[in-house]
């Protein structure tokens, strides 16, 4: 078995380096026949301290709800980590299926917008969001909605705003980007 590790380092807008104890990483084990393995290390620990500064730096977000449907386990926590730093408040469908049973289950302006990956099983991010738009509640069938997909030619672009998402963003993504296009989203 072969382990790489990647050890993390992130520097706050103060310059403080909230990894600087050495002990935050991701371990990826290589095992013949299974395939890759992750393992985090202070990864909580890090969310956990970032999320008590989250509102002093973007107040803007602060109380603010996404429904993120990603259906991948590391992009999802990576997702939720920067969302979370940034004011937000997460959750998480794995998929379609699960994104539009969430958003049908809340009550109206529970989910300020939803963050939709496009690739997912049993409901992809196309079929997830024309259904959202044809739901008998107006309030939940107008939210906005966001691609966030490795797909990211004009194409695919194009294919987003006809299944009816408001906005796309390409991973991976650069933060600030993603919070520009979130910024937009929330005040359409």
């Amino acid at each position: 078995m072969n382990i790489v590790r990647f050890y993390l380092r992130y520097a706050s807008s103060s310059g403080d380096d909230l990894f600087s104890n050495g002990h935050a990483h991701i371990d990826v084990s290589f095992l013949p026949l299974i395939g890759a393995l992750f393992s985090f290390g202070s990864l909580l620990v890090f969310i956990q301290k970032r999320q008590q500064a989250a509102c002093f730096q973007t107040e803007d977000f602060c109380g603010k709800r996404i429904l993120l449907a990603e259906d991948n386990e590391l992009n999802a926590e990576i997702a939720t980590a920067i969302l979370e730093e940034s004011g937000f408040e997460v959750e998480h469908a794995e998929d379609g299926v699960v994104c539009v049973d969430m958003l049908s289950k809340a009550p109206a302006g529970h989910y300020d917008l939803i963050l939709m990956d496009i690739q997912m099983p049993n409901m992809d991010g196309y079929r997830a969001t024309q259904t959202i738009r044809k739901l008998p509640d107006a309030a939940k069938a107008g939210i906005t909605i966001i691609a966030m997909t490795a797909n990211a030619f004009e194409e695919d672009k194009r294919n987003a705003f006809a299944a009816g998402m408001n906005a796309h963003i390409a991973k991976p993504f650069r933060v600030e980007e993603l919070l520009s296009t979130l910024a937009r989203g929330l005040k359409r």
